[in-house]
């Protein structure tokens, strides 16, 4: 595990490709970006909860953003922006200091060799330019089914990236299903977590 004295190499926005498109013009007065989002089953949930809130759904693969894009087609939720594009490399072009009320990561690929850790969100030096895309008092929401990510990322965004952790819960096997592998894992009897973290000061890293 890392800990919270371990050094990360400051992001370097100039060496990320940027990928076609243009920053997105917002539909309502609060903005919220899913990383991952998979089939969209969160990012129209939310968005039909959410009115307020323009969804910026990010998913890289051909197929998911696929389904993705039919699934928004099909439900009322004009304030869901679908976008493919590998996530790090969009928010790293397209979305502005303070400008992010809520950021959700859900059930991300946990890395879970000792070799790939560098490649886990909370450990790549692209989380403090996440993080600093989040306005003040804005949330970073946090799911995952493996016990050590849990503790890993809960640490690491605490200790290291001075967020302030505002709950850490056990997902109840009755809760309605988020996505698709939370439906998957509460099924199988996984335990799923879910940390969120509330941004009170500006990093200086």
């Amino acid at each position: 595990m890392h800990n919270a004295s371990e050094s990360i190499r400051p992001f370097n926005q100039a060496a990320i490709p940027k990928p076609p498109g243009e920053a997105i013009a917002l539909q309502t007065p609060h903005l919220c970006v899913e990383i991952g989002a998979g089939q969209g089953l969160f990012a129209v949930q939310f968005s039909q909860t959410h009115p307020e809130t323009t969804v910026i759904a990010i998913e890289r693969t051909q197929t998911r953003f696929a389904q993705l894009q039919q699934r928004v087609t099909h439900n009322p939720c004009p304030n869901v922006i679908p976008i493919r594009a590998n996530a790090v490399h969009w928010i790293a072009h397209f979305l502005a200091e303070q400008s992010v009320d809520a950021c959700f990561i859900l059930y991300p690929n946990p890395y879970p060799k000792a070799s790939q850790r560098n490649k886990r969100f909370h450990a790549m030096p692209f989380m403090g330019h996440l993080i600093a895309t989040l306005k003040l008092s804005g949330t970073l929401t946090l799911a995952t089914n493996q016990a050590f990510y849990h503790a890993e990322a809960k640490a690491m965004l605490t200790q290291y990236w001075g967020l302030t952790c505002m709950s850490d819960r056990l997902i109840p096997a009755s809760d309605r299903p988020r996505t698709h592998f939370e439906k998957k894992y509460l099924e199988r009897g996984d335990q799923c977590t879910e940390l969120i973290f509330k941004k009170e000061e500006s990093l200086n890293l």
